[in-house]
């Protein structure tokens, strides 16, 4: 993928993670009140398939019970945060970018409709062993560490093996049995380890792009599944298993959150959406929305600082 690319690519990556900020407020023991969420923030999120709106997406969670707990909603009245969100607002059909073939309409996917997967499995003591090596504090980057929403967040770091489909040679050189295991999937986009504390959620937000699916390998969850320590896509809640990965459609609606006394460590990565017939197919969409990401100059300005490059790349 050309270099020029990569700058928007990477602040997609940081959008991605750090998610939109889209409050639900709830109780851990009881259904969450309906309530309208702050204008800005409905604002800032994608267009979901018509006709459904995104507030009525909205509306449908609320109805649902869900444990993400509500923190202080000070980081929403930051100028920069109003900055980003205008943008956001203005721009949202290019930064969540959508291939109008692929239907994403199921929130989660067995293991069984990708054999592809099959050796995670069967490696998964080696891939916990490599992978929880590799959690030193030096390495770990805190989500969002670079955008303004950073103080919004809590209790959730990473550590990147892939950003944009370029693999960080330096990490995985360190786990290369996990590396070449997700090399052979192929792995796509991004693979990261994910690092969740006791008592932290992390709220509901969307991926850039519905060209891929996304897998969570369990590394470390030290209780028998709960829904004290789950994922939530949609209307649909998958609790953690030691010994099962979850796969889901990351472009819709998503959260997660661990309320047990342990971490929750999860290694995640990629793959192409099977409504798409090859890997080349999926490059195609990366550099689709790289070449829309590149013909703004706003949005290049606001993620990187620098002016906008041409849009043939």
């Amino acid at each position: 993928m050309p270099s020029r690319a990569l700058p928007i690519l990477l602040a997609l990556t940081l959008v991605s993670t750090a998610g939109l900020l889209v409050y639900i407020a709830c109780n851990p023991r009881h259904p969450p009140s309906p309530r309208v969420l702050p204008s800005h923030i409905l604002a800032a999120g994608p267009n979901h398939a018509a006709p459904v709106s995104l507030f009525s997406k909205f509306q449908e969670l609320h109805a649902i019970p869900t444990r993400v707990n509500l923190t202080s909603e000070s980081a929403q009245q930051r100028p920069e945060y109003e900055a980003l969100n205008a943008i956001l607002r203005k721009y949202h059909d290019v930064v969540f970018y959508r291939n109008p073939h692929i239907k994403n309409e199921r929130p989660f996917y067995p293991m069984s409709q990708f054999p592809q997967l099959e050796n995670l499995l069967k490696f998964l003591p080696t891939i916990r062993r490599e992978c929880l090596a590799l959690l030193r504090p030096s390495y770990m980057q805190r989500v969002g560490a670079t955008l303004p929403l950073e103080q919004a967040q809590h209790g959730w770091e990473q550590l990147w093996l892939m950003q944009e489909d370029s693999w960080n040679r330096k990490i995985c050189r360190m786990c290369p049995i996990t590396w070449g295991l997700l090399r052979k999937i192929p792995c796509r986009r991004e693979a990261l380890i994910s690092v969740l504390q006791p008592g932290a959620s992390i709220y509901p937000h969307v991926g850039t792009g519905n060209c891929v699916l996304r897998v969570q390998v369990p590394l470390l969850v030290r209780t028998a599944p709960s829904p004290d320590c789950a994922l939530q896509c949609g209307p649909e809640v998958r609790q953690y298993d030691a010994s099962t990965p979850i796969i889901f459609d990351d472009s819709l609606l998503h959260s997660a959150w661990n309320y047990t006394q342990h971490k929750r460590i999860v290694l995640i990565f990629d793959i192409r959406h099977p409504d798409l017939d090859s890997d080349k197919q999926c490059t195609d969409c990366f550099r689709e929305h790289s070449e829309q990401m590149n013909r703004i100059p706003e949005l290049r300005a606001l993620f990187t600082g620098k002016p906008a490059v041409s849009s043939h790349i």
